[in-house]
């Protein structure tokens, strides 16, 4: 079994940012306004990023073929991504962090192979180890970005 490595803010650009305000504001970590204003700064960050990095169009071909090199990086080649449906074949049975996906994006970088998972279950382990949620009602006004999320706990249901 693979081990991952838990990112620090060293690694996140979102996280770092999200640390310099908590900083600046004096923010607690111990306390119910600090995890409240992290919950929101965090969602906002994600959201403009990912709307910059990939735009909110479930249809645009230049979106999901970003989103392919990012995810899964030399394994997939540009020139064969010439539909959403075949972006969407690419990215079958892989699963990341958006988080982490934000931050590859930013970076200019592909996802490790320690980023992507290969089950729903994996990710949302990782994703509740790592503290990194983004709650899905947040990603009503980013469509593309509410394509990739996962429900945390329950039933694990397979997407259409």
């Amino acid at each position: 079994m693979q081990s991952r490595a838990i990112p620090s803010i060293n690694d996140s650009i979102i996280l770092a940012r999200w640390e310099q305000v908590a900083l600046q504001e004096n923010l607690d970590p111990n306390t119910p306004e600090y995890r409240e204003r992290r919950k929101s700064f965090l969602s906002a960050e994600l959201r403009r990023e990912f709307s910059q990095l990939f735009g909110v169009d479930v249809e645009s071909l230049n979106g999901w073929q970003k989103l392919c090199i990012t995810i899964r990086g030399d394994a997939v080649k540009i020139e064969d991504l010439t539909s959403v449906k075949k972006c969407k074949n690419a990215l079958k049975g892989h699963f990341v962090n958006i988080f982490d996906l934000v931050d590859a994006g930013m970076k200019g970088i592909s996802m490790t192979p320690g980023e992507v998972f290969h089950n729903r279950r994996k990710l949302a382990e990782y994703t509740k180890e790592t503290d990194q949620i983004f709650p899905k009602r947040d990603a009503k006004p980013v469509p593309l970005l509410a394509h990739f999320l996962i429900v945390l706990g329950g039933a694990y249901r397979k997407r259409r």
